[in-house]
Order: C-alpha cells, then sequence, then structure tokens
C-alpha cells in the first residue's frame, strides 16, 4: 500500500555552476534547521519556518533567498553533514560538521545573534576521501569515513 505524504517546500540551494545537493540532515533538537552539503563544496544551512538560507556559498541567487554568512572551505564535493549537541531552539549557536571527497573533515558553529560562522576544526588525518561524516545525538562526538577503509572519532567538546 501506498501512503501519500504531503510535500512541505521544495527548496534548491547551492552553485548554479556546479548544482547538486549530496547529503542532508535535519537538527535534532530543533526540526526547522538542515544542513546540505553541495557538489559545489558548500555547505549551507536552511531554517524551513523562515525560509531562508543562513550559510551558504556566495555563488548562489540572492534573488530568493537571503544570505547572511558563509561556509564554503571544501574544494570537493560535499559528502556529510551533521548536526552536534548544542543547536537548539533559541540557542546561541548552531554546532556542525561537515565532510568531502577533499578528505577533509571541518566542525563549524555558527552565532545566531552576529551572523559568523566559524571554523573550530580542521581534521586531515585519512589517507583518501572523506565518504561521510555522524554526531552522536546526545553529545559532541563526531566520526568521519573515509575511502582508505577507515573511520575517526573525535571528541569536538574539547575544541568548542
Amino acid at each position: 500500500m501506498m501512503l501519500n505524504y504531503k510535500l512541505t517546500n521544495s527548496v534548491t540551494l547551492h552553485s548554479e555552476q556546479n548544482p547538486g545537493i549530496t547529503c542532508v540532515a535535519i537538527d535534532a533538537g530543533f526540526d526547522d534547521l538542515l544542513l546540505t552539503g553541495g557538489k559545489d563544496g558548500s555547505v549551507a544551512l536552511y531554517n524551513r519556518a523562515q525560509d531562508k538560507v543562513i550559510m551558504d556559498n556566495l555563488e548562489v541567487s540572492l534573488t530568493l533567498k537571503q544570505v547572511l554568512s558563509t561556509f564554503n572551505k571544501h574544494t570537493k564535493a560535499v559528502t556529510g553533514v551533521g548536526f552536534a549537541l548544542g543547536t537548539a531552539k533559541g540557542g546561541k549557536q548552531v554546532v556542525g560538521i561537515s565532510a568531502s571527497e577533499d578528505g577533509i573533515g571541518y566542525g563549524f558553529t555558527y552565532q545566531n545573534e552576529t551572523g559568523q560562522v566559524t571554523e573550530f576544526y580542521k581534521y586531515d588525518g585519512h589517507k583518501g576521501a572523506l565518504t561521510g561524516c555522524a554526531v552522536h545525538p546526545i553529545s559532541y562526538l563526531g566520526i568521519f569515513a573515509s575511502r582508505d577503509g577507515s573511520f575517526s572519532c573525535h571528541d569536538l567538546a574539547e575544541v568548542i
């Protein structure tokens, strides 16, 4: 039996020159926040309630969405994104991680009050491209998986 679901919204994000969303995460504490990673190497934080892109590559058209800040450190497609504990409705900051085919994993914060994005962690210890990432739902444990056949665990609480 096929169930009918209602489409709430559909949004196009990331560069028009290299379009495509490669991964997505929903904040467990505030389900209106979505992180997306793109083929263009950028990470976007989207607020569904406000229909607003909070972080994104500045090449994206400004006619349909307001870009407040940018996080565009990756040089290849983003393969994973995740929210860390501490992101919550009314919270002062959003904490996230991203992984990429460039072999680098980043941790970053977005300050709700100032709109500033800050890289707080960079890991490039794998010998291959990163294939994904995950964050423990109730802690600051971040994990990066690599094409080299390994994964690495990181205590992000020590560096935030």
